[in-house]
C-alpha cells in the first residue's frame, strides 16, 4: 500500500490523521524502528517506509515519478481536499500519467458541517468538479462493468 499524505511522525499539529495513519501501519507493517530522518530517500519511521520530500521535489512531476516508481496495489490519500496529496494523484491517474492501481480515499470528516465553512467555495468547485470528473471513482471495478 502506497500512502499519501502531507503530514506524518515526528510532526505533531496534524495530530489524529497521523495517530490514525501510524496505528494503522503498525497494525499492518514490520517491527523496526527508524534510524533518522533523511529527504529523498526511504527509511523505516516505525513499521512504515517513508520517503520524505522536500518543497522542491513536490511537484506534480515528482509526484508521478515518485507513483510510477514505487511498487503498490493500493494507493491510500488521506483526505479530500489536500491540493497536493489527494487532488495531484487523482488527476495523474486521470490523465493516464501514473498506474492506475485502486486508490482509497479517506475524507477524515471533511464533510462535516464545520469544516465545509471553512473555504466553502473552494471546496464546492472541486466537489463539483470531482463529480463531473469522476476522480474518486475513476477507473474503479464499478466503473468497469
Amino acid at each position: 500500500m502506497l500512502i499519501l499524505t502531507g503530514r506524518y511522525l515526528p510532526g505533531f499539529k496534524y495530530r489524529g490523521p497521523i495517530r490514525n495513519l501510524a496505528n494503522m501501519i503498525d497494525r499492518l507493517g514490520d517491527e523496526e524502528p527508524y534510524p533518522g530522518i533523511k529527504t529523498k530517500v526511504w527509511q523505516k519511521v516505525g513499521k512504515a517506509l517513508v520517503n520524505y520530500r522536500s518543497p522542491d521535489k513536490q511537484s506534480p512531476l515528482d509526484l508521478a515519478r515518485l507513483l510510477r516508481r514505487t511498487a503498490h496495489d493500493v494507493v491510500y490519500l488521506n483526505s479530500f481536499f489536500d491540493p497536493r496529496y489527494t487532488i495531484q494523484p487523482l488527476a495523474l491517474r486521470l490523465l493516464g500519467l501514473v498506474p492506475n492501481a485502486p486508490h482509497l480515499l479517506a475524507p477524515r470528516g471533511k464533510f462535516g458541517e464545520g469544516c465545509l465553512r471553512i473555504k466553502t467555495q473552494r471546496k464546492l468547485i472541486y466537489l463539483r468538479a470531482t463529480a463531473l470528473l469522476r476522480l474518486p471513482r475513476q477507473g474503479s471495478p464499478r466503473d468497469s462493468t
